[in-house]
């Protein structure tokens, strides 16, 4: 098998074209698929060497991104709707699946070998039906057994689409995984393919930060303040004795020979007779 360095899931974009929606303005004409404008764009991202958006899910219709896929699509249209038309009204005339395997065959061979995706048109078994997949292997040559082509295919995100050929029935049955096999009567090389690089596009916002682990139970409140410290000197004042300062200073009065304990030298022998403006040590 002959391969490019083009891997599908990689470098082709990451939501279904079954999903991506078009208007051509507000109000007018709109619809669904985009089959040629995504492979357009993933194969102008891998030749600009610029990573495909990695959006999963498709853009919102006249959001950037879309805009720049529907130009897309107009432009692969230009070379495979007038082929399409051309192989429905004269398919009688028209080897489809003969031309599909030789000529076709050889430039998608020689493309591949050049390590150059090759836009592939399907031609489907309904009339004016077909379909934009982007051949991104083969094998050297169309024979039986296994597929013939791997490719990208829009409708089968994040996957290799494969190709296999059935000569009894000159037919193509198109498989992938989760997808039902649907069969083809042939396909042609998109020779209208110009690289336009793409722009850069707005990146879809992040995931939210993950919640952190749940809070504990708050810590116990911090004790209040200790008092500051009561001054440990006093004067003493008109009517005062040492039971009506031991009261102030611990709340009670029977610290009062504590008092006199501390400051017998000042108030002498007898702890009843203090006098006003004594400086008296308060024990802590």
């Amino acid at each position: 098998m002959l391969r490019t360095n083009f891997m599908p899931p990689i470098h082709g974009y990451h939501f279904s074209n079954s999903d991506i929606k078009w208007e051509m303005h507000p109000g007018g004409p709109n619809g669904a698929n985009l089959c040629g404008g995504m492979v357009y764009s993933a194969l102008d991202h891998h030749y600009a060497r610029k990573p495909i958006p990695k959006n999963s899910d498709p853009p919102p219709v006249r959001t950037p991104l879309n805009a720049h896929i529907y130009s897309r699509q107009v432009s692969a249209h230009f070379y495979t709707v007038p082929r399409l038309t051309r192989s429905t009204i004269l398919f009688m005339f028209q080897q489809l699946y003969v031309d599909s395997v030789a000529s076709e065959y050889d430039l998608i061979r020689r493309s591949i070998a050049a390590n150059r995706p090759v836009p592939l048109f399907l031609i489907k078994l309904g009339a004016f039906e077909g379909h934009h997949v982007l051949v991104t292997a083969c094998k050297s040559s169309p024979s039986l057994g296994g597929p013939i082509l791997e490719l990208y295919d829009p409708n089968n995100e994040n996957t290799t689409t494969y190709i296999e050929s059935h000569p009894a029935a000159k037919r193509f049955t198109i498989s992938a995984l989760k997808a039902e096999p649907y069969q083809i009567r042939g396909f042609f090389v998109d020779r209208g393919y110009r690289l336009k690089s793409p722009p850069d596009f707005p990146k879809p916002p992040p995931p939210g930060p993950s919640p952190g682990p749940s809070p504990g139970p708050l810590p116990p409140p911090n004790p209040p303040p200790l008092p500051s410290p009561v001054s440990r000197t006093h004067t003493v004042q008109r009517g005062e004795n040492l039971s009506i300062i031991s009261q102030k200073y611990y709340g009670t009065q029977s610290k009062w020979a504590v008092i006199y304990a501390a400051n017998k030298a000042v108030i002498g022998n007898n702890p009843n007779l203090i006098k006003p403006g004594q400086m008296l040590t308060i024990p802590t």
